[in-house]
């Protein structure tokens, strides 16, 4: 696994190699299959986090360092509720807000490119065979990915002809489902939600969906009456909430919280299964409150 630190520092020297020769494709082919193995890290931690769990064990081993800790089983599905309620609606009203509302007026097609590369790198993520089944069966598979060049390369001829936005949105999401209940049959929610996740990257780094699962802890953060301890975290590669750094003069830091501390309980709730906006969600409140 590459670290985003690690990631930059091969594309500086790529890029200076590269940049200005006849060797630049070299330097944007690396650059793309980095970025593709890092949505791939994205796609198992969401959607197979038992299976990254194993490759940081076999990566432990490799280095020889200490096994993390047991899997924790609670996150097998946890998947479930981040994409509960995600529907075709939703995603076409949220990308047609993107393109009337963003600032680079690209139009549709950096978005129509961006979902169809994202559902093309989670339906060749192997390890994701174990959460959906349609990725173990080989022809389905197949008939996806040709079905998949098939219809974006139909949607480009669409928008170059000048069809109406709203007929090739159409187009492009009726051909989506069809293919997919005809093949590989991901879950609707699945779908949608890596389609949307996708059309918006091209756009730029910032640009994203609110989805349903993270919606009460975003309208919590907009109305800005809540504080915290004075603790920057993060979630591990294996799901435990641990303390980035605590800020100093604050009330973690007075109280002896460290940097690498694994948080396992807040207020005697155990942590086990908890995301990163759950842990936000318990250690945050309103001031002068526990």
């Amino acid at each position: 696994f590459f670290c985003p630190a690690k990631r930059e520092e091969v594309l500086l020297r790529l890029r200076t190699l590269y940049e200005d020769t006849s060797f630049r494709d070299r330097y944007e082919a690396c650059d793309q299959r980095m970025e593709d193995n890092g949505q791939r890290i994205v796609l198992l931690r969401r959607y197979a986090r038992e299976r990254l769990y194993e490759l940081y064990v076999k990566r432990n081993q490799r280095l020889g360092k200490d096994p993390p800790v047991p899997f924790n089983e609670s996150l097998a599905d946890r998947w479930k509720q981040e994409v509960d309620g995600i529907d075709r609606a939703m995603v076409s009203e949220a990308l047609e807000t993107s393109v009337d509302e963003h600032i680079s007026d690209s139009g549709w097609m950096p978005i129509y490119e961006g979902g169809f590369d994202a559902l093309d790198v989670l339906t060749r993520t192997r390890s994701l065979g174990a959460t959906f089944d349609g990725l173990e069966d080989t022809p389905l598979l197949t008939s996806w990915h040709d079905g998949l060049d098939r219809h974006e390369a139909d949607v480009e001829a669409q928008v170059d002809a000048g069809r109406a936005p709203h007929r090739v949105a159409g187009y492009c999401f009726d051909a989506l489902e069809t293919l997919n209940e005809k093949t590989i049959d991901l879950p609707d929610s699945v779908l949608w939600r890596e389609f949307g996740d996708g059309a918006l990257r091209p756009l730029d780094p910032y640009t994203s969906i609110i989805w349903p699962y993270d919606i009460t802890e975003f309208n919590r953060q907009m109305e800005g009456k809540f504080i915290g301890v004075g603790i920057m975290i993060s979630e591990s590669e294996i799901g435990d909430i641990k303390v980035v750094y605590p800020l100093e003069g604050k009330p973690a830091y007075q109280s002896g919280v460290l940097p690498e501390d694994i948080i396992l309980e807040v207020d005697g709730e155990s942590t086990a299964g908890w995301t990163i906006q759950d842990a936000v969600h318990h250690i945050t409140g309103p001031r002068y409150t526990n």
